[in-house]
């Protein structure tokens, strides 16, 4: 069995286009070396997708505007989420209700 790290990784990553790529290596390069096979391209996939919504439809524009992204492993799955834009009611990204839905 593979070691899969007991805490969620964090990133803050500029909202840019050029993050998404950053992103994507981020999450696959922290999966253990025996998983990436099976998951690497499946979550690499899923990141590009969800820090490239977030960058486009959760940003302000702003130069200083920053996205969060947050891998964890739980219960035998990983899990990943993309956080951008101001905090209203706790919720940011207009996505993320689809993605809890």
């Amino acid at each position: 069995m593979p070691e899969i790290p007991l805490v969620p990784l964090h990133w803050h990553l500029p909202a840019h286009p050029k993050s998404v790529r950053r992103a994507r290596h981020a999450v696959t390069e922290s999966l253990p070396s025996a998983l990436r096979p099976n998951l690497g391209d499946d979550l690499g996939l899923l990141t590009s997708e969800l820090v490239t919504n977030a960058i486009r439809h959760g940003a302000d524009g702003r130069d200083d505007d920053l996205i969060e992204l947050v891998l964890w492993p739980a219960d035998g799955h990983y899990w990943l989420a993309v956080l951008s834009g101001e905090v209203v009611n706790g919720e940011t990204g207009l996505g993320r209700g689809i993605l809890n839905g």
